[in-house]
């Protein structure tokens, strides 16, 4: 057995040196780490307690961080948000942000909405009403009507406005120059004024300024003008812009639109592009404080959120209304989601009402179709019996819009359908205007005779989102458009139907010569069907907005028609 050298014993020694000094490193390695991650908690703890803190002194109830959107069932968090809590001013700066009430919605047994009193919608076109359960009357105006005219026009149809005790009002406002929009409705608010005094000095009143749910709208104007019409100043103003049966709702102040299965931000939408919107964000606080001047600042806007709607007493909130307004806030921004909402917030508008509020409501086809519905008599069972199996359509489609070339295409397909065409060329040609009304009226007469469907249309089709025709060539596409209607109206076998709302209010005023008419409701979803006398006898039209509906939303009317007076002969 071989010897251990006195070297080996050295190496040995050294390798066992070498081993405890590598073990203690790495114990105080250990030691190091250990102490670090205690330093590292120890900061993140901090760190979130201040930020946290941030959060509770900047946006007190701290669910305003959450991305409302609600996808596929779950609710949907945002880090985006989350950084926009603690770095950007909040939007609601007003102290009525807290939800805590004492007492509970199931409560409260105040009605919904009060049908005593008589209720005037003034709309900024006429697509905006859809859903209510019987007929209810409507004067079409254009923006160059006076009050004298406008209370002649009240003055002939007082029995039936007695009757119903509510009269919509259809105009042009959303579409015109800012300053002939204030115009509009101050001459308005004047007939009105004058009308209310004469006719029903007794009766309250409730003024309706309707909103398109996509914020297209001359809103400082429509409000200075009825304001001053109506001598209405110091009014607590409620904007409330949804349209839920369209997917487009308010949640957390904030205006959210359907696209694709799931909800998106107003000014991140298509809608964004069109001229005059300037979204720079969808929160409507921040909205009122750049487009309405009156609004002093965000500071000024109040929010009448969900959870308000949802669990308070409407009688609590309309107190806690009246204490914000007395501190200074000049307008409220109310949520609506889902069809309780629009309830809840009907319940609160009578509260205020019965305290002797004086209200300026700017509210949306979903809140206007629920004041409607309380008022609407019970319509017929056959809404067009009046209608003959051997009668046939023509469709005024004026409107510029894909949406509206793409449901021609898919109409064209369907059915025996001609198409007649306004072209560039006969815009061009003023000289010759005459002759291109007759030629083109005279086809749509000869073709809606032998049998056919026919859709008066134009060339012109917005091609990019941000790519519409001169306002000129609009004007002058709506002026031919109601000249043709002028002479087409003699035709005994036909129904209209109009494709946008500016086409459809000028045909009615300027082309059918239609002083004041009836809304009947929802035809079918999107489809808005009227009644009017033409030429002594009882007729229907449709109206459709411009970008409602999908590519066979005509030929589901068609259908539904047919369906209703019988296939063509």
């Amino acid at each position: 057995m071989p010897r251990l050298s006195k070297d080996s014993f050295n190496n040995i020694n050294t390798l066992l040196s070498f081993l405890s000094a590598l073990i203690a490193v790495v114990e105080l390695c250990l030691h190091v780490v250990w102490y670090f991650y205690i330093i590292t908690i120890g900061i993140i703890a901090v760190v979130w307690v201040v930020v946290v803190g941030i959060m509770l002194y900047r946006r007190p109830w701290y669910k305003q961080m959450r991305n409302p959107l609600i996808c596929r069932g779950k609710t949907h968090y945002s880090f985006r948000i989350f950084l926009n809590t603690i770095f950007k001013k909040p939007y609601y700066e007003s102290e009525f942000l807290s939800p805590k009430f004492s007492s509970k919605m199931d409560t409260e047994t105040t009605p919904a909405i009060d049908t005593s009193r008589l209720t005037v919608v003034i709309e900024d076109d006429p697509v905006g009403y859809a859903d209510n359960c019987g007929m209810l009357p409507c004067i079409p105006v254009d923006e160059e009507i006076s009050p004298a005219e406008l209370l002649e026009k009240l003055n002939e149809i007082h029995e039936e406005i007695a009757h119903y005790n509510f009269l919509f009002i259809a105009t042009p406002s959303r579409r015109i120059e800012s300053l002939r929009s204030l115009a509009l409705n101050r001459d308005i608010g004047i007939a009105l004024r004058q009308y209310f005094r004469q006719r029903c000095p007794e009766k309250k009143i409730r003024i309706i300024s309707k909103i398109d749910s996509c914020l297209r709208s001359n809103y400082e104007a429509e409000y200075e003008g009825l304001s001053d019409g109506l001598g209405r100043r110091d009014c607590l103003e409620i904007l409330m812009p949804s349209y839920i049966e369209q997917g487009r709702v308010t949640i957390h102040g904030a205006q959210y639109i359907k696209s694709d299965g799931r909800y998106v931000l107003m000014h991140e939408s298509e809608y964004a592009s069109f001229k005059g919107l300037e979204y720079g964000n969808s929160d409507l606080a921040l909205w009122m404080e750049k487009r309405v001047r009156h609004i002093e600042s965000r500071k000024n806007v109040g929010l009448i959120d969900t959870d308000m709607l949802r669990t308070a007493a409407p009688s609590d909130v309309a107190e806690r209304i009246i204490e914000a307004k007395a501190h200074g806030v000049q307008a409220f921004v109310c949520d609506s989601s889902i069809p309780d909402d629009l309830t809840s917030a009907a319940r609160i508008i009578h509260n205020l009402e019965e305290r002797g509020l004086t209200l300026f409501l700017k509210l949306g086809p979903s809140m206007i179709n629920r004041f409607a519905g309380a008022y609407a008599k019970p319509k017929e069972r056959n809404m067009l019996s009046h209608i003959r199996a051997t009668d046939n359509g023509i469709f005024i489609a004026g409107s510029l819009t894909s949406t509206t070339k793409k449901q021609i295409e898919r109409y064209d397909e369907f059915a025996d359908t001609s198409i007649v065409t306004i072209k560039e060329s006969d815009l061009n040609n003023a000289g010759h205007m005459d002759h291109v009304i007759a030629h083109r009226s005279n086809n749509i007469i000869k073709k809606n005779s032998n049998g056919d469907d026919v859709i008066l249309t134009t060339e012109y089709w917005k091609t990019d989102k941000n790519e519409y025709p001169d306002i000129q060539k609009r004007d002058t596409v709506l002026c031919l458009i109601a000249k043709i209607c002028q002479t087409i109206r003699v035709s005994e076998k036909r129904w209209f139907l109009f494709k946008g709302s500016d086409t459809a209010l000028y045909s009615i005023i300027h082309g059918l010569d239609i002083r004041h008419f009836y809304y009947c409701g929802q035809y079918i979803p999107g489809v808005i069907h009227c009644k009017c006398m033409l030429n002594g006898d009882l007729k229907s039209f449709f109206i459709v907005g411009g970008n409602v509906g999908t590519p066979s939303l005509l030929n589901k009317l068609r259908t539904a028609i047919q369906n209703e007076i019988g296939p063509k002969n």
